[in-house]
């Protein structure tokens, strides 16, 4: 889907192009809300995220500091810390969800959810991060 921020045209989701559209139908944020939420995000971006065109996903990219406080709760004998930073993370930089009465996505529910939807959030938060896989540097970035 489109970054609610750009004016790229999103790929139809279950019917909607329009991410404003979406979440107007399935109860999420107005677009002045949503834009209030970028002034408090790092980078200032939000995008939406749906994997079926039911469920819909407001998420933010990470801070440094916040990633940090992450990994440091993590508890040293850990099996998974991949997956228990995409746990925190994906709570925490969920601003918004219909998954969940309240709006909330905490890491009790990403954990009771489907088994994909952690490393996807965390996949999309270290995009919005500015992380960049090595084999895209060629096309964010040249030589002097």
């Amino acid at each position: 889907m489109a970054d609610v921020q750009g004016t790229e045209e999103a790929p139809k989701q279950g019917g909607v192009a329009d991410p404003y559209e979406f979440l107007a139908s399935i109860g999420g944020p107005t677009k002045d809300q949503v834009e209030a939420f970028k002034q408090n995000v790092p980078n200032g971006r939000i995008r939406i995220f749906t994997p079926d065109g039911k469920r819909g996903y407001l998420v933010r990219g990470i801070s440094g500091l916040e990633l940090a406080q992450i990994q440091k709760s993590i508890p040293p004998n850990s099996s998974n810390v991949e997956y228990d930073t995409s746990l925190g993370a994906g709570a925490l930089c969920t601003i918004w969800t219909n998954a969940s009465n309240d709006g909330k996505l905490s890491e009790i529910a990403l954990r009771g959810g489907s088994a994909g939807l952690p490393s996807t959030l965390w996949n999309l938060i270290t995009l919005m991060s500015d992380f960049v896989d090595p084999q895209d540097f060629a096309a964010c970035s040249a030589e002097l």
